[in-house]
């Protein structure tokens, strides 16, 4: 089965099971915390789901990278306009359910907001705590997507090892 996003290119539906699998731990992690008994290292999920997220998204654009197509720009623009929306609309939701002290400071709004509250340890898990994760996944996009970067003979494999250290942020 071919994917239609990606002409010459077989669907890797396995991966992307595998990925939903990783979700799911997470969500099960996270979940448990409010539970009697803890499931222990479902948090591993984070590092499998990035490894295979950079996989599958090298996999995708990798052609147009090699070619010199690829722009950077453009994919973040695309990116963007699907996560943002839905991110500031439960960010807004949860700012208003869930009132915490810092909540006061402009910082909390602006990380928040602009979605670089990555870089601080203050606020890393502030609002919606899970979308730390959006920059960093940006991270490496441009590491392993970025032409000049990218060395034109490296195999697909070889590039998205380049992602494997995210799980360990």
């Amino acid at each position: 089965m071919k994917d239609p996003a990606v002409k010459g290119r077989p669907y890797l539906g396995a991966l992307t099971g595998i990925r939903a699998i990783a979700a799911h731990m997470v969500f099960a992690h996270h979940l448990s915390g409010e539970m009697p008994f803890k499931l222990a290292h479902l948090y591993t999920g984070v590092g499998i789901f990035f490894v295979l997220s950079g996989f599958l998204i090298t996999y995708h654009n990798y052609e147009a990278v090699v070619s010199g197509k690829f722009s950077v720009g453009k994919y973040f623009i695309r990116r963007f306009g699907r996560i943002y929306p839905a991110y500031l609309a439960v960010f807004l939701i949860t700012a208003y359910i869930q009132i915490v002290p810092e909540q006061d400071d402009w910082t909390y709004w602006f990380m928040n907001l602009t979605l670089l509250k990555s870089w601080s340890n203050q606020y890393i898990y502030s609002g919606v705590g899970q979308s730390w994760t959006i920059l960093v996944a940006a991270y490496f996009v441009v590491a392993t997507l970025q032409p000049q970067w990218l060395n034109k003979r490296t195999s697909l494999a070889g590039v998205s090892v380049i992602e494997a250290p995210a799980g360990n942020l």
